[in-house]
């Protein structure tokens, strides 16, 4: 029965390309949508959400590898999307199997106003913040983050804090996006004069191995090799409760200085990689044994290497 009714309802709400870029042409402005979405409650029905909301500008559904990672959630209606399966930048209503609100984001506090940033500017840095990569070395591309940490660094500390909370109000509760707020918050603000190092991100135990002098490594796990982001472990085991990026951003508000220039990064090349290379063990050899110290030395190779200039 409910696969029935899944069915029923994706065969009603299909968006094409074309009503997308209409949708977000006739768009409200992000307040007035916040007015709307905030009335939304779980266990409202589809065609109730339709009447507040109105059309989708976008739909994924668990025919869209990767997109919907909760077991208990069938289909996401997103809100201020650019195009299919892009960020939902207005906020998104997942729905469960049987076609009732399951959750909602972007209907807790106030949103970013239009006169801190145009709406426009809003959407495209929204997108640009979700481009971060995580934090597993294994998948880390400096080059990507890079061009994140320097399109945000012009626009200041205060202008991007407020992007960074708007992208945590519309975003779905979830480790991947404090990682993602944690690392850019790291690289994006000079290291502490009075400690040396940044807090702990709060990201879970480490593979391979914890820090024990976190002024060695100050944006620990995140390091610049001549202005070069590496990645210097693979991933973190977490259990519990996601981390409260809301109280990492008040730190960095309060405590925070903003870095005084964009990143600007070494050119690799075949010829420089070996250097590059040899600055990286010395640091890993800080804090790694020697097995563990290769596996990771091999695995940042694999990161340098989307920077290698043919």
């Amino acid at each position: 029965m409910r696969n029935t009714v899944l069915l029923l309802i994706l065969a009603s709400l299909t968006v094409f390309p074309e009503t997308i870029a209409m949708n977000l042409k006739a768009q409200d402005s992000r307040l007035e949508f916040f007015e709307k979405i905030k009335t939304i409650e779980k266990g409202m029905p589809i065609a109730q959400i339709k009447v507040v909301l109105g059309e989708p500008d976008d739909i994924w559904t668990r025919e869209d590898p990767g997109m919907i990672t909760d077991p208990n959630v069938a289909i996401v209606w997103c809100f201020g999307s650019e195009n299919h399966l892009a960020f939902p930048t207005l906020g998104r209503v997942d729905f469960d199997s049987a076609g009732v609100v399951y959750q909602v984001c972007g209907d807790g506090d106030n949103p970013i106003g239009s006169e801190e940033i145009i709406e426009s500017e809003v959407r495209r840095f929204l997108n640009l913040i979700h481009s971060t990569p995580g934090v597993a070395g294994a998948k880390w591309d400096p080059a990507v983050f890079i061009d994140v940490v320097n399109a945000l660094h012009p626009i200041g500390k205060e202008s991007c804090l407020a992007l960074m909370r708007e992208y945590l109000r519309v975003s779905p509760l979830g480790l991947e996006v404090h990682e993602q707020i944690s690392m850019l918050l790291r690289v994006l603000h000079e290291v502490p004069e009075e400690d040396g190092f940044f807090p702990d991100p709060m990201l879970g135990s480490l593979y391979p191995d914890e820090l024990s002098d976190h002024s060695l490594l100050p944006r620990f796990p995140v390091h610049l090799i001549q202005d070069i982001p590496v990645l210097l472990v693979n991933g973190y085991d977490y259990m519990g409760d996601t981390p409260f990026t809301a109280d990492a951003l008040d730190w960095y508000e309060s405590n925070g200085v903003w870095r005084s220039r964009p990143l600007e990064p070494a050119k690799v090349s075949e010829m420089t990689m070996e250097n590059l290379m040899n600055e990286t063990n010395k640091i890993l050899e800080l804090f790694l044994d020697e097995r563990k110290s290769k596996l990771t030395a091999d695995m940042i190779r694999k990161q340098l290497s989307h920077l290698v200039e043919h």
